[in-house]
């Protein structure tokens, strides 16, 4: 008798399903949350689809695999860290399933944006009280009022400004502001400043933050909240030698 034996192969064919980039997740959307801009060159991407327990692959502009990962086995979504670093600026990723026969139909373009560049203040940025909250002695940076209005100028034009007031002892305010189209702003702190008889000072500093979440370097200045008066003078009673005239 003649032994057979029997060869099973299994075939891999190509994924035809497409997956779907949702987005970034939480921990890699630096600054406002949904537009696609990142400080972190190296996001985690989301996406959903219909594939369980399959690999995914997210793929650069050049069609070059980036990131690697696998669907889950509940509702097909998936989280991929990205292995290679974005590019600064617009980056066109998008998303397939894989198999050992290869790459699957890519997903539409997701674009994610990277932005690690600072904003910065002008050279002639300042910061100072205003004319408004300046009692006593204009310029001394004085004041009685224990929400002085700071005003700034140099800011990137339109960009979002956090100005934080802190003192020895006191509870630190940050005041977040939008500078205009000029760079201009103000900013008054939520609560009180504390102040006393020989003044509390404050320092007052501004840092100018983009849609990534950079953060610019700060400029400051200072106030100092006086809020104790001179006493009021008394009147004690005459001398005997003073006379009062009609």
């Amino acid at each position: 008798n003649t032994a057979t034996t029997s060869v099973v192969r299994s075939v891999d064919v190509l994924p035809t399903a497409k997956p779907s980039i949702t987005g970034l997740v939480k921990a890699s959307d630096t600054g406002v949350a949904g537009d696609g801009i990142t400080s972190n060159a190296n996001p985690t991407i989301t996406g959903t689809g219909t594939a369980l327990n399959t690999s995914v692959q997210v793929l650069n502009a050049k069609g070059e695999v980036v990131g690697a990962g696998a669907s889950n086995g509940t509702d097909g979504a998936w989280s991929i860290k990205l292995a290679t670093a974005l590019t600064e600026g617009a980056n066109d990723l998008t998303a397939r399933y894989s198999s050992q026969a290869g790459g699957g139909p890519a997903s539409a373009v997701a674009t994610v944006t990277l932005d690690t560049a600072a904003p910065t203040f002008t050279a002639e940025a300042s910061l100072s009280l205003d004319a408004a909250s300046d009692t006593g002695a204009t310029g001394d940076a004085i004041t009685s009022i224990q929400k002085p209005t700071i005003k700034g100028s140099g800011a990137p034009n339109n960009s979002k400004v956090v100005v934080t007031f802190a003192a020895a002892g006191q509870t630190t305010q940050s005041v977040e502001v939008n500078a205009d189209g000029q760079g201009n702003f103000t900013a008054t702190p939520s609560a009180n400043l504390s102040g006393s008889a020989t003044g509390i000072k404050w320092s007052v500093s501004a840092v100018a933050v983009d849609a990534a979440d950079n953060q610019s370097a700060a400029i400051t200045s200072a106030v100092t909240v006086d809020t104790v008066g001179l006493a009021a003078p008394t009147i004690t009673a005459p001398q005997s030698n003073l006379s009062v005239s009609p």
